[in-house]
């Protein structure tokens, strides 16, 4: 949670850069055989699926950009980070695009068989709030007029990932969060400086201290940031939780164009809901769409030494992330409904 708040600091430098025009949002075609919808989703009327990527199953070509392994794009260049190639996802965050190579791929699972995508990282301290990431918008996103592509979601939407870590070791910290598209740029930030960015953390385990993980909310545009939940529950994680096995992460968001709710889900069971913090702003109201960030990385700042073990190789093994949308315009609106704050 707190790596984020890092984040946002470093990109107040941004501020003073030159105004740029939004850049192009764009969907990537995906084929859905059969997709169970989640409860939480469902009880919202999001059965649309607005992202499926399954990586039980065969990617689509060039599926992750920033990648030059087959099938995949073009190699991380300094001229260039959007090649024009229609990918799902990028390696790498915006602010550090450069660090990882090609280290993420579909793997067989080294304990329970069957294919899954493994984002593994050999824990390097000097990134440790990057680590191994993957991101459905590219770096550039805004940075010039024109430039950049992002796939984004609506205000109300409902995101899910399945995924297990290895080892169960203190600071093998996972994520998968939202964040603003135009957060990626300076044509986001204000005078005050700050970005009127969303961001929810659906996830945040630490493997190895599990008493420190949580979901959480960050409101940038308001100021607020507030836990879902923390530890072991009721709220938190369940009794017995081992997080060397899959499990599902789940977040709602309704918003009625006034307020917004976010309701956090574990194994497809109700953990809890809060309120945006700060409250919805204008802007926030119409422009709240956020794009997924997927990171292997450190949690330093619950570590003692302010370091994780130097060395250690983290695996973050993921079977789908996806997102469930509840109107036909989901591309372009956000699908206004009234707010839920309670289960399923």
């Amino acid at each position: 949670m707190l790596a984020y708040v890092a984040i946002f600091l470093s990109l107040l430098l941004l501020s003073g850069a030159a105004e740029a025009q939004k850049s192009t949002t764009v969907t990537v075609p995906i084929t859905v055989t059969h997709v169970s919808v989640p409860p939480g989703a469902a009880a919202a009327g999001f059965t649309t699926v607005a992202l499926n990527s399954d990586f039980t199953q065969p990617q689509p070509a060039n599926w992750l950009g920033g990648c030059a392994n087959p099938g995949n794009g073009a190699p991380l260049s300094p001229m260039f980070y959007d090649d024009g190639v229609p990918h799902v996802w990028w390696q790498n965050i915006w602010w550090s695009a450069q660090y990882q190579g090609c280290a993420t791929g579909q793997i067989t699972d080294p304990v329970y068989g069957g294919t899954t995508l493994d984002m593994p990282w050999t824990v390097d301290n000097t990134y440790n709030s990057v680590g191994m990431v993957i991101e459905t918008a590219s770096w550039d996103y805004g940075k010039t007029p024109g430039e950049g592509v992002s796939h984004d979601y609506p205000n109300n939407a409902y995101y899910e990932i399945e995924e297990r870590q290895t080892p169960a070791a203190a600071g093998n910290y996972a994520v998968l969060n939202t964040w603003g598209p135009r957060g990626i740029s300076p044509d986001q930030w204000t005078p005050s400086g700050y970005s009127q960015t969303i961001e929810w953390d659906v996830m945040e385990p630490d493997a190895g201290q599990l008493y420190l993980s949580d979901a959480a909310v960050h409101n940038w545009g308001a100021g607020g940031s507030a836990l879902m939940w923390v530890g072991f529950g009721p709220p938190g994680l369940p009794a017995g939780f081992d997080p060397t096995q899959y499990h599902k992460f789940g977040m709602r968001v309704t918003s009625d164009g006034t307020g917004m709710v976010g309701c956090s889900y574990i194994d497809n069971v109700f953990v809890t809901c809060k309120p945006l913090p700060g409250g919805l702003t204008a802007y926030e109201a119409a422009n709240g769409r956020n794009f997924l960030v997927l990171q292997n990385a450190c949690d330093y700042w619950n570590q003692p030494s302010g370091t994780c073990t130097q060395g250690q190789v983290q695996h973050l093994y993921v079977k789908s992330v996806r997102v469930f949308v509840g109107c036909v315009a989901w591309q372009t609106t956000e699908c206004n409904r009234p707010i839920l704050t309670g289960a399923p």
